[in-house]
């Protein structure tokens, strides 16, 4: 597992933060934050696929364009599977989503985790929970199964999540 602060410039990652907020970006409601082969555990999620299956599948994609190409500066034989962002509401409740691995395709993959905003929810990866800053992104081991879990501190919080394979 790998945690790299500051990751995208301050001034992109307000930039990133303020779009996600904006009245007219394209959020998508689905009512489990797990899909199949997982049960749905009824926790609902808000989110936009930037690609899917390698290939780009939305008109915004050139907001996250600079996040994909910074993920290949470290992982420069990257190939992105995916871009999703995610966001999730306040529930006045500390609220935990189901375990998942986030690829049944690829044999090996890298998930990881890019943190839009601050907040006190976290992603738990293996037994390691790891802390929602602004502007961090957290790569780890695609087969390790993980969670998150909602804020209370915070109306929403805000991830982009990307899969991607490191072929050589």
């Amino acid at each position: 597992m790998n945690i790299i602060k500051n990751f995208l410039s301050k001034d992109f990652n307000t930039y990133l933060q303020k779009q996600f907020l904006a009245h007219d970006f394209p959020w998508y409601f689905h009512p489990s934050s797990l899909v199949a082969p997982y049960k749905e555990d009824k926790q609902f999620v808000f989110y936009h696929e930037f690609i899917t299956d390698k290939k780009i599948n939305s008109d915004w994609w050139p907001l996250v364009k600079p996040l994909a190409e910074k993920v290949k500066k470290f992982y420069p034989n990257a190939e992105i599977l995916r871009i999703k962002a995610n966001l999730y509401t306040n529930q006045n409740k500390a609220v935990k989503f189901g375990k998942h691995i986030d690829n049944r395709v690829e044999p090996e993959f890298f998930s990881a985790v890019y943190y839009v905003n601050s907040n006190n929810g976290k992603t738990y990866i293996g037994k390691k929970g790891v802390p929602s800053v602004a502007n961090s992104i957290v790569v780890f081991d695609g087969q390790t199964p993980h969670y998150g879990t909602v804020q209370t501190d915070t109306p929403v919080r805000l991830l982009v999540n990307v899969i991607f394979k490191n072929s050589s």
